[in-house]
């Protein structure tokens, strides 16, 4: 019996690939559960018990790291001011991947494929790399871009950016490697492509046409109020604002139907092992926010001695600040611990396949917080207002 069943799937596979791309006789195959993620599935007549998946799974490889809070740690945007408003939080990942391309390196990234599932790519063309802006509230598929980082790493310097998980699975496939970069999120948790793939199905249906992009953070109001875009081939375009209206969002934000792992996963605190940490800098001062044209700012994390030394590189091309620990951490508790399991995940899943997603989302978001959402974005709409009319009555 193969040593990997040891431990509970359901509760703790990150549903990475790597027992699947690294077995010798194909012996494990990653399909689909009930509830949409991605789990290995072992034909124990292949099994020859080499134990060669044990030694590329990320739950059970698990190290801490150095103590997070002693690294470099900055409040950052990236200066291009287009570039920025494209990008989910300040823009630290174009400013990255421009320093990259520059120096023959390639980028390995998440991007929306021609069904609408969320897939990592590695690639030098700088139209896919586009395709990377802008975060996939769902759960990737890493597929074999481990192998092909692998191959490339030979003579490219690669960047590599996805969810903390993600990143140790890269790094326990590839190995230690000088011309492998690895850029980690502020990860919340992730969703199920299923839950996401039957929410889109219901939106192509009432706009009768299928969906070519979704945009879950467009800053179209602004970096703290962002609006949920969908865009369908039939040029039809549907808006909402995403933390206070839309619902697959919500339900996101709520941890309504993130993955088991999330709930224990060790990849938090002094877990993280990328080299660089990126996420919103929830909470910025007005002034910063002001700096950046409400555009975005970020949490940057130089957590590596190879992180320290690129920033350097780079550094030019950002806005940049040194910002205590504390200041990020408060509004990104996250960032250091997993997410409790939301108590009514189980019901919804339990009636995923029977009643409608956007009712069955609905019926179990929390309600408390979706009318808070609405009362604060009405007092943000009066708030802006009056800004409007001061900034008017000042030109006149």
């Amino acid at each position: 019996m193969s040593t990997i069943i040891r431990f509970d799937f359901n509760k703790n596979c990150y549903g990475c690939r790597n027992c699947e791309n690294i077995c010798p006789t194909g012996a494990i195959k990653i399909v689909e559960n009930t509830e949409g993620f991605m789990m290995p599935k072992i034909d124990q007549q292949k099994c020859i018990n080499c134990g060669a998946c044990d030694k590329k799974c990320p739950y059970i490889n698990f190290k801490e790291c150095s103590d997070i809070k002693k690294n470099v740690w900055y409040s950052c945007y990236f200066k291009n001011t287009d570039s920025r408003a494209k990008s989910t939080s300040g823009g630290i990942f174009p400013a990255l991947v421009q320093y990259f391309l520059k120096n023959n390196g390639m980028v390995c990234g998440c991007i929306w494929d021609e069904n609408m599932k969320p897939v990592h790519i590695l690639t030098d063309d700088t139209s896919d790399i586009e395709k990377m802006r802008g975060s996939k509230y769902v759960q990737s598929d890493l597929q074999k871009v481990a192998t092909e980082i692998k191959n490339k790493l030979k003579d490219r310097k690669i960047l590599f950016t996805g969810t903390p998980c993600q990143v140790a699975a890269i790094k326990l496939m590839v190995g230690n490697n000088k011309n492998l970069f690895t850029c980690g999120l502020i990860c919340e948790g992730v969703p199920s492509y299923k839950v996401w793939r039957k929410y889109a199905d219901s939106l192509e249906k009432k706009y009768n046409s299928k969906m070519v992009k979704a945009s879950f953070r467009d800053k179209e109001i602004g970096w703290d109020t962002p609006v949920a875009k969908y865009e369908f081939a039939n040029k039809k375009v549907r808006k909402t604002l995403s933390f206070t209206y839309d619902r697959y969002v919500l339900g996101f934000l709520q941890g309504l139907y993130y993955r088991n792992s999330c709930s224990n996963c060790q990849y938090k605190g002094n877990g993280h092992n990328s080299d660089i940490i990126i996420g919103d800098l929830w909470g910025a001062k007005s002034e910063l926010q002001r700096k950046a044209q409400y555009k975005g700012v970020s949490a940057v994390i130089l957590n590596s001695d190879k992180a320290v030394k690129i920033f350097k590189e780079f550094q030019d091309t950002v806005f940049f600040e040194e910002i205590g620990p504390e200041k990020v951490i408060e509004k990104n508790r996250l960032l250091m611990e997993p997410i409790l399991k939301n108590d009514r995940r189980d019901e919804f899943f339990e009636n995923i396949d029977k009643i409608d997603i956007v009712k069955n989302i609905e019926k179990n978001i929390n309600n408390k917080k979706y009318e808070n959402n609405i009362k604060e974005f009405l007092y943000k709409i009066k708030l802006f207002k009056l800004m409007k009319n001061l900034k008017n009555k000042r030109i006149d």
